[in-house]
């Protein structure tokens, strides 16, 4: 996910302990500072990864 981890909202999660703070909110991740994931753009990540295996 690093690569996606870029403007004001998203910098701050470049800390690990920061990443690992998320939460689950609906059908996707989110942290307290307002950062989330869209549920598509989450699977769209993993199916790409299993993909490269």
């Amino acid at each position: 996910m690093a690569p996606e981890l870029y403007g004001d909202l998203f910098e701050p999660l470049k800390d690990p302990a920061r990443f690992r703070a998320f939460r689950l909110e609906g059908n996707t991740v989110a942290w307290d500072n307002g950062a989330d994931f869209a549920p598509e753009f989450l699977r769209e990540q993993i199916v790409e990864q299993v993909n490269a295996a």
